[in-house]
C-alpha cells in the first residue's frame, strides 16, 4: 500500500490492529495504534474495543482502563460490548468490586447487560467463594428475562439435571 503511495486510512489501521489483537501480537498492535495517532488519525470505537478487549484477556486491567479513559475523554462513549470485555476481565483477575461498578455504571447509562455480562459477574462470584453474590446474579438475570447461555448452564450443572444449581442453592440455604 505504501509502495503505491496510498496512505492506510482508519478503516485499514482498525483491521490490522484488530488481526493483530486476535492473533495476541498485542505490542505489535500497540506500536501501530501509536503510528496511526502519529499519522493524524483518530481512533474510533471499533478500534479502541479491540485494544481494550486485549489487554483485558491478558489481565492488564490497567493498560484496558487506560483505554477506557482515552476513549471516553475522546468524546466516545462506550457500549455494552466494552463494559462488558471489562467486566470479564476484573472477573477473570477476581476484581470483583471493580466489575460491579462497571455493571452498575453500564445501568446507569442505560445499556442491556447482555448473558455474558451476568455470566462474567456471576463467574467471578463463583471464584471468589461469594456464593450468595453469584445467587444474586443469576437471580437478576432471570428477573431481566435472560436465559442462561450454554457456557452458564455448564459451569452451574444444569444439563442433565436442570434443577441442580437451584438445589444446592437451596440446600446452602442461599435462595
Amino acid at each position: 500500500m505504501l509502495d503505491e503511495g496510498t496512505k492506510p486510512n482508519i478503516f485499514t489501521y482498525t483491521s490490522l490492529i484488530n488481526g493483530l489483537c486476535h492473533n495476541d501480537r498485542l505490542s505489535e498492535a500497540v506500536t501501530l495504534f501509536k503510528h496511526m495517532i502519529w499519522e493524524g488519525l483518530t481512533p474510533d470505537r471499533i478500534l479502541y474495543t479491540s485494544l481494550i478487549d486485549c489487554y483485558c484477556k491478558r489481565s492488564n486491567m490497567e493498560a484496558a482502563l487506560e483505554i477506557f479513559r482515552e476513549m471516553e475523554k475522546g468524546g466516545l462513549s462506550a457500549d455494552a460490548f466494552v463494559y462488558t470485555c471489562l467486566i470479564g476481565g476484573f472477573s477473570k483477575v477476581l476484581a470483583m468490586d471493580g466489575a460491579q461498578w462497571l455493571m452498575e455504571e453500564m445501568i446507569n447509562k442505560g445499556l442491556t447487560l447482555t448473558v455474558v455480562t451476568y455470566t462474567d459477574m456471576i463467574v467471578g462470584y463463583f471464584k471468589t467463594g461469594d456464593e450468595k453474590k453469584a445467587h444474586m446474579m443469576y437471580n437478576s438475570m432471570l428477573q431481566a428475562g435472560i436465559t442462561p447461555d450454554d457456557k452458564l448452564s455448564s459451569i452451574l450443572g444444569f444439563g442433565n439435571d436442570g434443577d441442580s444449581f437451584q438445589d444446592s442453592l437451596e440446600d446452602k440455604d442461599i435462595s
